[in-house]
């Protein structure tokens, strides 16, 4: 009889200790081997420790994590810490702590669940390192322009804490509401930082090519304001022009399309009778425009719409409407061009054949329905305001590196003065800060969460020795395509996370930064809290990951975490399930008591259990492979006696679920001096 402990009796946390020690979680620096990039959704700090569903995200790419380095990859999977909230300003306010202290309670916590992490790898926000590296690439982004400063119309709540864009919010009765809360918004016009968005080409075909359901591609386009625009051909029987709407109910009103010389080649489109002259235009840059003789037929109403060269679009192709552009209204009055009336005072689409008497938004619908159904379009989402805001103004966070000086003007600062941080009376403080003019007063403003948090995952590469120090983008790398890198997990209000990060992932590419060949994986919580309900339940008591490790073992919680994603956050409910879980590894720990048969050949099941196993972690099925592996357990290796080979397989598939009672048996039952998770995982 093996005497296999699976209840709390031993010490919480000895195995990662054990880990720990020998390194058995570090990174191999081995260039040779393929690489996987684990990114979990930073935990957020509350009072006192984890609760079910914040935990969840964690023990689930904690598996992937095992699997993938029994497989042979290098995987970098750092633990980020986002102890910036009013959670642990509040606690330190009244203990007098620092913000860090109550990370030691979360640590602990993942330590007792043997979370296979690198202690070297653990990454704090509100540490000073990391505070300077969001900081420093503020100001890198800000110097090459794809952030600016601007004065906008922006909503903000009741604290006026922090900014939203237009499209967080809606119109009705008269009054700003916002989409989700439908709590009032403050409309207010101030300076703040964004991302200039029209700076990233192909944004919304990567976020398109995200393996994901479209349900959250949505949350992202309806974040960015998204509306539908239409690709169409103009043509004549002559020439063609594939021209972009980006309102095609407007469609009706089209007169003209202008072409900057600029940036296509105008000839192409100019008749033999406007040639020379066109060229001689292009040649001079005149401010007059030049007709190039090609007249297109409008595809809805089938009037006229002249071409032209111009230099006055920023765009190649611009289609002019001139009865809702003022540019445009001057451009064909100069020509003598009719206006095409599409809008009447009360914008609803008029002389626009079957789309009069709608309004804008049916319109579009229609138009776009239409024109796809007889094969004349495609559809394209762009953006209603390319200003992405980063700006917020809590109290607590990354301060952005500005100084406003007496005249009220904001200045972005120099990185001398990096970081620039909250000491713990909560006052703007900067490093040099002596040095720093004493006209200027450091800006209260601090970076959104959504760049924060879009920015740690790039941070953590900087703990790869092999990209690591100032040089850790690794311009040489191969920069794999979205659609090939990244699998996203349950995305649902973490969705701003994603799209920073894509943002973020395109500029380091635009610069030539092409960094570190890990494939990135995303696990994001899909029961996500906000800071009100997780306060709320922290008063509650209901954060009881300790006394459950108490009673039960970190093998039975992790069991329980694992079987479903939708978990309880009543103590009794919890118990009772667990209760079920630890009946379960007793009956694990007997099976491994029972002598093995010594058949050489592999059973059919056991075959096709493996294979089955192997193709739920490539999909990402960790709920499904841990209900697969407890059936198979009771269905198959309960009520017979299997080969020691197969139960030693068995065991380390089932070690990435529960790693505890599995190092406890590989040792004790198969005289293995080393860590389990140095063994192969097996595939067919």
């Amino acid at each position: 009889m093996y005497n296999l402990s699976i209840g709390g009796e031993e010490k919480m946390g000895e195995l990662y200790n054990d880990w720990n020690n020998k390194r058995v979680f570090k990174i191999e620096h081995d260039r040779f081997k393929p690489k996987r990039y684990l990114y979990t959704t930073p935990y957020q700090v509350v009072n006192n420790g984890f609760n079910n569903k914040n935990l969840f995200p964690t023990i689930f790419s904690d598996v992937l994590n095992k699997a993938y380095r029994m497989k042979g990859y290098n995987v970098m999977y750092p633990v980020i810490c986002n102890n910036l909230n009013d959670i642990t300003y509040s606690y330190s306010r009244l203990r007098g702590e620092g913000i860090e202290a109550l990370r030691r309670t979360h640590r602990l916590e993942l330590c007792d669940l043997n979370v296979g992490f690198d202690s070297e790898k653990e990454i704090s926000l509100s540490d000073n390192t990391s505070i300077k590296f969001v900081q420093q690439i503020f100001k890198e982004m800000y110097s090459k322009g794809y952030i600016k400063l601007k004065r906008k119309e922006v909503f903000t709540d009741f604290t006026s804490h922090q900014v939203y864009p237009r499209s967080c919010v809606e119109l009705v009765n008269d009054k700003y509401v916002f989409k989700d809360s439908k709590e009032d918004a403050y409309v207010k016009t101030m300076d703040v930082f964004v991302i200039d968005l029209s700076k990233f080409d192909g944004l919304i075909k990567n976020i398109n090519d995200l393996k994901v359901d479209d349900e959250i591609k949505n949350k992202i386009f309806d974040f960015l304001g998204c509306k539908k625009g239409l690709s169409i051909n103009i043509k004549n029987h002559d020439f063609s022009i594939k021209a972009d709407l980006d309102n095609p109910e407007l469609i009706g009103g089209i007169s003209f399309i202008a072409l900057n010389p600029k940036l296509i080649d105008v000839l192409m489109y100019t008749t033999p009778d406007e040639y020379i002259s066109v060229s001689n235009y292009v040649l001079e840059e005149s401010d007059m425009d030049c007709f190039t003789g090609v007249v297109l037929k409008n595809p809805l109403t089938f009037k006229d719409i002249y071409v032209f060269a111009s230099y006055k679009y920023d765009e190649a192709i611009h289609v002019g409407i001139p009865t809702i552009d003022t540019l445009d209204y001057m451009f064909a009055s100069s020509l003598g061009l009719d206006p095409n009336i599409c809008l009447d005072d009360d914008r609803i689409l008029i002389q626009s054949d079957f789309l009069d008497g709608l309004s804008e938004d049916m319109g579009r619908e229609e138009v776009c329905n239409a024109f796809i159904q007889e094969g004349m379009g495609s559809i394209y989402l762009k953006p209603s305001d390319m200003d992405l805001i980063i700006t917020s103004f809590n109290d607590l966070g990354i301060l952005i590196p500005a100084g406003v000086d007496y005249l009220g003007e904001i200045t972005v600062l120099d990185d001398m003065y990096y970081p620039i941080y909250f000491n713990n009376r909560f006052k703007p403080c900067a490093f040099n800060e002596d040095k720093l003019d004493n006209r200027i007063q450091l800006s209260k403003m601090t970076f959104n969460r959504g760049f924060v948090l879009g920015l740690s995952n790039i941070y953590a590469k900087m703990y790869d020795s092999l990209t690591g120090g100032d040089d850790f983008y690794n311009s040489s790398s191969i920069y794999n395509d979205f659609n090939e890198t990244i699998g996203i997990l349950y995305a649902d209000t973490a969705f701003e996370e994603v799209l920073y990060n894509i943002i973020f992932n395109m500029y380091f590419k635009d610069i030539g930064k092409e960094y570190n060949p890990y494939k990135r994986i995303f696990v994001i919580n899909d029961s996500p809290m906000d800071i009100d309900s997780l306060g709320e339940q922290q008063r509650l008591g209901v954060s009881f990951v300790n006394e459950i490790l108490e009673r039960y073992s970190s093998d039975a919680y992790r069991l329980y975490l694992l079987s479903n994603n939708s978990h309880s956050d009543d103590l009794k409910e919890t118990l009772e399930a667990l209760d079920l879980y630890k009946g379960m590894l007793q009956e694990i720990k007997k099976a491994f008591e029972e002598p093995f048969l010594n058949q050489a050949f592999d059973n059919i099941y056991f075959t096709e259990f493996v294979k089955n196993c192997n193709k739920l972690l490539e999909q990402f099925e960790i709920v499904k492979l841990t209900k697969t592996i407890m059936t198979f357990f009771k269905s198959f290796v309960l009520p017979h006696n299997i080969s020691k080979d197969e139960a030693h397989r068995f065991l380390i598939i089932f070690s990435i679920i529960c790693p505890e009672i599995s190092e406890t048996i590989n040792k004790e039952v198969f005289n293995d001096r080393y860590s389990i998770f140095y063994q192969e995982f097996p595939k067919i």
